[in-house]
C-alpha cells in the first residue's frame, strides 16, 4: 500500500474510532504523488475532492445538500 493510501486509511480509521459517523468521503493527490487530502463529512453535506495538476494541492470539502 502507497504511503498516500495508508494516510487515507489511517486518517478515516481515526475518524471512524472517534465516533465520527460519515456519510460522504473522499480523498484526492496530486500528480506528483506528495501532496493528498481527505475529508468525511457528517449526514446532509456531500464531500468533493479533486485532484491537483502537478505539484499542486488537491482539494477535499464538504458541501450541503
Amino acid at each position: 500500500m502507497s504511503t498516500p493510501m495508508r494516510l487515507s486509511a489511517l486518517l478515516l480509521a481515526m475518524l471512524a474510532s472517534a465516533g465520527v459517523h460519515a456519510d460522504s468521503s473522499c480523498t484526492a493527490t496530486n500528480d506528483n504523488q506528495d501532496q493528498q487530502c481527505a475529508t468525511s463529512c457528517p449526514s446532509g453535506q456531500t464531500a468533493r475532492c479533486a485532484n491537483g495538476s502537478g505539484s499542486s494541492a488537491p482539494k477535499c470539502e464538504c458541501e450541503s445538500n
